[in-house]
């Protein structure tokens, strides 16, 4: 891995951020330049590790 590649733990703490910001699957995923489907799968796994049902849980 390059020094301008982002890592897993970087991905997970920006898309943290843009959930927090209230911001869609499509904007993360454009943002990060991921499929929206890994943003489902990355917020999924933060949500767990936070121990959240939602993503409205985790902007309260």
């Amino acid at each position: 891995m390059s020094a301008t590649e982002p890592t897993i733990r970087v991905v997970i703490a920006d898309d943290h951020v843009l959930v927090a910001g209230g911001k869609t699957t499509a904007h993360i995923a454009a943002a990060l330049v991921v499929t929206k489907n890994t943003v489902r799968t990355y917020i999924g796994n933060l949500l767990g590790k936070l121990e959240l049902e939602s993503r409205v849980a985790a902007i309260a």
